[in-house]
């Protein structure tokens, strides 16, 4: 069957049906004369007037746009035209409504994510904003179960360019808007009402220009983005606004400055251009024409929720990105190597190498069917498969794709016939131009973001020549190191056996506390008598003996407890005849004593001061041992405590990376001062004397004599120790 050629349509009110009156050949049917016989079999002949008249009640102008797949000479023709609008076109979703919450960055990304299904010919999807964000942002939760793995600590206000992407690659799956509708308002949900997606829609490629910059849009940048609008159908943008900014009242014509702001605030879609809108129309232009923007203020702001943003704006060719290759595919497992989709935080020439290593998830065969990768600018690349996860014997690294790039992102490739059994290593080769430099996109914890995110030692690594590895969780840049997670992906399903009628799987391992984990486990003609368990930590060693593993088969279900004397990240692996079944978990944060005069619990961490000595931060972390967890140390008054030098008092908190709180209590301090003095012996008598009240910690602090009460003996203890003659009781 040939395609459907453009065919437009211009409906005009009257009063009564006229004939036509005129016939001038429209631009499609001229385009089609100009195209081989060859060529034409391809399409259905365009209709050849410009001017179609009916007695509709209402003026409106439609276009039907049912071609999907163009020739490159009509999707690549920017430079050829002076205006496009892909609403007119057919492949702009509807206005929507992001009330006041700071949530334009899911809108806009979504927008156009909808808007390039409609480009490679898939139904008109109308997916859900909220379901992005309660997928990404740990503030938009109530409960501390619902923030956890989610990326920012803030609620519903901001968000970036990159944890959109995130919310395709990493798996999460979508919602339709009837299925979790958008709230309006600040609304802080419990995990359990949390829905999970499904695979609705998958993602191929993500692109962006120009992270972090500003200026007026060069002539190259306008092209760009016109072939960007051309190709995907929408693009992702980000400007500056200020709706005093507007120069006319009806909000149509709009232009920022950089004495306006130098940082953009509010994320929009770009959804077409023309080039004859005056320059007068906004305040300042030095040039004609202007983007045509869909915003999320409803449709009735502006002209029915779509504005001008004039080419001279300081802020709109920048932070631009790009959604493509939306398919309806779907795959049984999925790999990541990071939790979001980073921004690039260092540079290099030359050769550069990432890896990441994935845990089988399944008990019999994959076939990977796609893979996906950073690309970046200046760089040509080369992807591998290590079955053996052996990064140092080349002879076994199977190519599975090749090419060059010069934008960044992440790109995808279907692949065939490409199974595993085990566990695998994916490897990325890339090769910078000569005398250029590159960057790609990777997770790392560089102290800007407000996040810190977990980050595994002995599983990702990097090389400079393809021979000497380095962790990635030690990357040196200059006297900084940046602990990092490649954007490397995996997508496999899983090859049926029909000989094969024995199934087992772990579903989920959830984390019940810090020593204990949950693990949902399916099973089908299994002997579960005959399943047997190890668990493996760093480097591979067998640490199993450090584990007490409880099965309850009946629920399927899991339990694993550690002895609390090991932390960090391990694998479990279930045995079941020819069969294992491995997954990783992670047991972070492990907070012991170092010496005698610190003792660490679940609820505290009691110290012993030296005399006439004032206790501060960097007394406490010498004094301990962390293991796989970082600490926060906040004083009386919740301010961050960051110096070595300060001092550190009774009845501060320290919070740990898992959002848990312990007391600082320091044998003596009553006052919080991070010493024992005389304004100490002061507030235990005004205690005794009931003219001040002491809460649980201070009391700790004040029980010197080891009797769980304050009296007089704990007096007597704290002169004797300010006179060098008696000790204070741990």
């Amino acid at each position: 069957m040939k395609r459907v050629f453009l065919v437009l349509l211009l409906f005009l009110s009257f009063n009564q049906v006229y004939a036509l009156e005129k016939c001038t050949p429209s631009k499609d049917y001229l385009t089609y004369q100009e195209l081989s016989e060859e060529e034409k079999a391809n399409y259905e002949e365009p209709i050849f007037c410009n001017e179609i008249k009916n007695n509709n009640a209402e003026p409106k102008i439609q276009t039907v746009f049912q071609l999907k797949n163009r020739l490159n000479r009509f999707s690549l023709s920017a430079t050829m035209q002076n205006k496009y609008n892909a609403y007119d076109e057919g492949y702009i979703t509807s206005i929507k409504n992001q009330y006041s919450l700071g949530t334009c960055w899911a809108f806009s990304a979504i927008s156009a994510v909808e808007s390039n299904a409609l480009k490679n010919g898939l139904e008109s999807y109308d997916f859900s904003e909220a379901h992005m964000v309660y997928s990404l942002i740990s503030g938009a939760y109530s409960d501390e179960a619902g923030k956890v793995g989610k990326y920012k600590t803030q609620n519903m206000n901001g968000g970036q360019i990159n944890y959109a992407s995130t919310y395709y690659f990493n798996g999460i799956g979508q919602l339709f808007e009837e299925e979790m509708e958008y709230p309006k308002t600040y609304t802080p949900i419990t995990i359990n009402e949390y829905k999970q997606g499904r695979d609705i829609i998958a993602l191929k490629k993500f692109e962006i220009n120009n992270i972090n910059d500003y200026g007026k849009c060069s002539e190259n940048e306008i092209e760009t983005i016109k072939n960007k609008l051309l190709s995907y159908g929408a693009v992702q943008g980000s400007m500056y606004m200020d709706e005093n900014l507007f120069k006319d009242s009806g909000k149509n014509y709009y232009i920022s400055t950089l004495s306006n702001s130098t940082n953009a605030n509010h994320g929009i879609s770009i959804i077409g251009w023309d080039d004859t809108i005056a320059k007068g129309n906004f305040q300042g232009a030095t040039r004609d024409g202007a983007w045509i923007i869909k915003n999320s203020w409803g449709g009735n702001w502006s002209s029915d929720g779509f504005f001008y943003i004039s080419y001279d704006d300081n802020f709109i060719c920048k932070n631009v990105a790009s959604y493509d290759g939306v398919t309806n595919d779907k795959f049984d497992l999925k790999y990541r190597a990071a939790d979001v989709v980073g921004l690039p935080e260092f540079y290099f020439d030359g050769y550069f190498y990432s890896t990441a290593k994935f845990t089988k998830q399944s008990s019999g065969k994959e076939e990977i069917k796609r893979i996906s990768f950073p690309t970046g600018v200046n760089l040509t690349y080369k992807i591998y498969l290590a079955k053996n996860n052996n990064l140092n014997d080349k002879s076994n690294w199977e190519e599975l794709t090749q090419g060059t790039t010069n934008t960044l992102g992440i790109d995808s490739v279907d692949l065939e016939n490409i199974t595993i059994n085990d566990d695998f290593t994916i490897i990325a080769e890339y090769k910078v131009e000569t005398g250029k430099v590159s960057s790609i996109l990777s997770l790392c914890n560089d102290n800007k973001d407000s996040v810190d995110f977990e980050i595994s030692s002995g599983v990702n690594y990097y090389s400079n020549n393809g021979t000497t590895w380095y962790d990635m969780q030690s990357i040196k840049v200059g006297n900084e190191t940046l602990k990092c997670e490649p954007n490397l992906y995996a997508y496999t399903n899983i090859v049926n056996d029909e000989n094969d009628n024995i199934s087992l799987n772990i579903s989920t391992i959830a984390k019940k506390d810090e020593n204990t984990v949950n693990v949902l486990i399916s099973q089908e003609n299994v002997d579960t008598n005959n399943i047997t368990y190890k668990i493996f930590g760093a480097n591979n060693t067998d640490v199993t003996n450090h584990f007490t593993i409880t099965p309850t088969y009946e629920d399927n279900q899991i339990t694993i407890k550690n002895d609390n004397t090991i932390a960090g990240t391990f694998t479990l692996k279930m045995y079941y005849e020819d069969k294992i079944v491995s997954r990783n978990f992670v047991l972070n944060e492990i907070i012991q004593a170092t010496n005698n005069k610190t003792v660490v619990n679940s609820n505290n961490i009691t110290i012993l001061v030296d005399k006439d000595k004032t206790y501060n931060y960097k007394n406490l972390i010498d004094s301990l041992s962390i293991k796989n967890a970082t600490i926060k140390v906040y004083n009386s008054s919740n301010s961050l405590v960051t110096q070595n030098t300060s001092s550190l008092g009774t009845d501060y908190k320290i919070v740990t990376s898992n959002n848990k709180t312990l007391n600082l209590i320091i044998k003596g301090d009553v006052t919080g001062d991070g010493t024992v003095n005389s304004a100490d012996l002061l507030k235990i008598v005004k205690y005794l004397k009931g003219s001040v009240q002491l809460n649980n910690n201070q009391k700790g602090a004040g029980d010197c004599s080891g009797d769980n009460t304050i009296n007089s003996a704990d007096l007597l203890k704290i002169v004797k120790y300010l006179k060098g003659t008696a000790s204070i009781s741990l």
